[in-house]
């Protein structure tokens, strides 16, 4: 189920997300996936049941989708550099659903949500910049 969250997302939320980006530009949007990027971060570091790892899977999908489609869409990155960034993030995510699982280290875990909520924070301040 964890896996097919990411397909079932795009989906469903694909013609949505497309309308509106060209109704009020692909910037805002590509901007508006990394906060939720860092909300799913977030809910990722909080959580210790698992309807939470199914919540925080679908708004990382979601940001995903924000961020990488629109960006492979309108040619802003060769497609070589977004799918390594694509199977970069599936992996690690992959490993962070069985490590919540298992429920091995939350410290560990609390402790790379915040590292990665904080770089995409600088991430999102620079790019208003």
């Amino acid at each position: 189920m964890l896996v097919a969250a990411y397909g079932i997302t795009q989906f469903l939320l694909s013609p949505l997300t497309g309308s509106l980006s060209d109704r009020y530009g692909r910037k805002t949007f590509i901007l508006a996936g990394l906060v939720i990027f860092n909300a799913a971060k977030l809910l990722f570091a909080l959580g210790d049941v698992l309807w939470m790892l199914y919540a925080k899977s679908i708004t990382f999908k979601y940001a995903m989708l924000f961020m990488l489609v629109l960006v492979m869409t309108f040619g802003l990155a060769n497609y070589e550099a977004v799918l390594g960034l694509y199977v970069t993030t599936r992996f690690q995510f992959t490993a962070q659903h069985i490590a919540i699982i298992l429920n091995h280290r939350s410290d560990n875990r609390r402790w790379h949500a915040s590292i990665a909520c904080r770089e995409n924070g600088i991430k999102l301040y620079l790019s208003k910049r």
